[in-house]
């Protein structure tokens, strides 16, 4: 009877527009007691008088918090606050829910299920009013609460689920193999009646899975404190851990500490929860590449299978140009390379090993942080005609220092880049966070706004178009939309350094545009239109240009006839041309004789002016 209450209950309240959620206190015995992680809300019932728990900042208390709500009668979900390290009893069917985007918390509700999912403390992480779309591989309604969706998912036999929406106003089920960190530009707003799941249940491989560092940076959401004494042990403790799903780790050499997140900085929208910390390094997992070798007596063959359909390019890091493979939207890669011919500069290592490096890049055209290298080794057996093959990621990105190059900027606007502390950088290196700023005047009756901003190599044969001629972003996830910073006329944008496949020399060229008071705020949605001239139009664009020097995977072919080298103290050799280094001569030599002419020209005024006193006044 109370099975069947219960039941009734959930089924009424699936059919309330978003104004209740339904929740049970206290689960069944034929039940499963578990959680789902709703991100970006919290509830407004939280208060001291519903404290569970609270301990020194130190010791994170998510897993103890939320089995001690697993055990309490009354506890419906939890609330997680981060900046107190402490815990509240929310019963948030008697108040509903706000937004969280203000305070570093999390919330925990507590779910009863029919079926079983996994030994996970919480086993789904929700976002409301966002779906995967086009992703959907399996439609089912009706579906009458969130909970039978979510149900279905875990039960799930003929494909992975690792994802679903329910729309409570459809009463329709859908269900994915993919999840919004594998689709992220599929991952859009909807109506508050759907709420998006990631099944965490669905076991996550770690085969050839990398880290992306953030030095001296804490994500402050830590779920568990372990015992790490190297970089390696803390990430195999994320990687193995079975709590929950890590999702990021922070290692902090000095003391030997190893904190795990069920956060990264991918599910923290807003940024300025992240926190500097001079010694801590936050590692989030990207996504996952898989790739393999295979091996005969002529040819050493690459297969990547990939996530996302492929739409980089695959080449030898010592013949890039004659060596190269570009993807066309495929998942499965296949870049065969002869071993006895040089176009792929293999390397016979001895008599019996081949050796070659790869670089695996996911755009076309520039190198980012995110990219592989792929060591290749192949070990032929001569005797009794056996093949074998080996395949190391070896680097991700690089970490050489680098040197700044920059053009004169305008005396009344002015171009920079700066580093995550807000300083023009004088070097860089792959994946670096950096900061794109346009200053002006604050007092000016003028205001600017930039688009067409490109990015070329130093030859400007390879170029990508970072804002179009609207100001828009073309692929956000390497360029954002240029915002104003508060109270100045200053437009930035944050973005993570990249360069060019064989080039060290990243030039970005911006047109920046003059308007009355104050311009037209850029509108970037779906139904944006191409930007009408303005009566206010009362200048041309005004070019700006700007280089930077970013050193990564770099392959640069020498020339003895028209190379030099410059060394500079701390920062390796920087390679030039005769061209630039004739430019710099000519500019020297203009430069002397502007310095001789003005030179000549007081000596000549002077010898005037003294010429003049010595003449006779007139006779009185």
């Amino acid at each position: 009877m109370e099975d069947q209450l219960n039941d009734r209950v959930r089924r009424i309240c699936a059919l309330v527009v978003g104004m209740f959620y339904c929740v049970a206190a206290h689960c069944l015995d034929t039940q499963v007691t578990t959680f789902v992680k709703i991100v970006g809300i919290t509830s407004h019932t939280i208060s001291e008088s519903s404290l569970i728990l609270r301990s020194s900042k130190e010791q994170p208390i998510t897993t103890d918090c939320i089995n001690r709500c697993r055990s309490l009668l009354n506890c419906q979900a939890v609330v997680v606050d981060y900046e107190k390290n402490a815990c509240f009893n929310s019963t948030a069917l008697a108040s509903g829910y706000k937004n969280s985007d203000f305070e570093k918390v999390n919330y925990f509700e507590k779910i009863c299920l029919q079926v079983s999912g996994c030994d996970r403390i919480w086993i789904f992480e929700e976002v409301r009013g966002r779906q995967l779309v086009g992703m959907d591989d399996r439609v089912i309604e009706p579906v009458s609460t969130k909970q039978q969706c979510q149900e279905l998912c875990l039960q799930e036999k003929e494909f992975r689920c690792r994802s679903g929406e329910y729309d409570h106003m459809l009463l329709q089920c859908r269900l994915s193999v993919v999840d919004r960190r594998q689709r992220p530009s599929s991952f859009k707003p909807a109506n508050n009646s759907v709420y998006y799941f990631d099944n965490l249940c669905v076991e996550r491989t770690t085969n050839q899975c990398d880290y992306r560092e953030h030095e001296d940076l804490d994500i402050d959401r830590h779920d568990v404190l372990l015992l790490a004494f190297t970089v390696d042990q803390c990430k195999a403790l994320c990687d193995g851990n079975r709590e929950f799903l890590c999702r990021s780790f922070i290692f902090l050499s000095s003391a030997a500490r190893c904190w795990l997140s069920g956060d990264d900085t991918f599910s923290i929208t807003n940024k300025s929860h992240l926190v500097s910390y001079i010694g801590r390094h936050l590692y989030d997992r990207t996504d996952c590449m898989k790739i393999t070798l295979s091996c005969s007596q002529d040819t050493m063959t690459l297969h990547v299978e990939t996530q996302e359909p492929f739409k980089g390019k695959i080449f030898s890091k010592s013949k890039p140009r004659t060596c190269k493979l570009y993807g066309q939207g495929q998942k499965d890669i296949w870049f065969t390379m002869p071993v006895l011919l040089p176009k792929c500069g293999i390397i016979k290592e001895d008599q019996q090993t081949f050796i070659n490096t790869l670089v695996v890049q996911e755009h076309p055209i520039i190198q980012r942080k995110v990219d592989h290298v792929v060591l290749l080794r192949c070990i032929i057996n001569n005797k009794n005609n056996t093949v074998m093959s080996t395949t190391d990621i070896t680097v991700r990105g690089g970490s050489t220092p680098s040197i700044i190059n920059a053009t004169a900027p305008s005396p009344y606007i002015h171009l920079k880049i700066t580093d995550s502390s807000n300083q023009e950088v004088t070097g860089t290196k792959l994946g670096e966070d950096l900061s794109f700023q346009i200053e002006t005047n604050n007092n000016s009756i003028f205001d600017i706004s930039a688009r067409e901003l490109v990015a070329r190599n130093s030859r400007s044969d390879e170029f990508i178009t970072l804002l179009d001629d609207r100001g828009c972003p073309v692929d956000p996830k390497i360029f954002p939309i240029l915002k104003k910073v508060p109270n100045t006329k200053t437009l930035q944008g944050n973005f993570e350094a990249f360069k060019f496949t064989e080039d060290t020399v990243v030039r970005f060229q911006v047109k920046v545009h003059f308007c009355v008071e104050q311009c037209e705020v850029v509108s970037c949605g779906q139904n944006r239109r191409r930007r009408q001239v303005q009566d206010t139009d009362v200048f041309p664009d005004f070019p700006l240009q700007k280089e930077i020097i970013v050193e990564g995977i770099t392959v640069i072919k020498l020339n003895k006839d028209n190379k030099f080298n410059i060394t500079v103290k701390g920062k390796g050799v920087v390679c030039t041309s005769k061209r630039v280094v004739a430019g710099i001569i000519a500019g020297l030599v203009l430069l002397l004789v502007a310095v001789l002419g003005i030179s000549l020209g007081f000596f000549i005024l002077k010898k005037a002016n003294k010429k003049q006193t010595l003449l006779p006044g007139p006779k009185k």
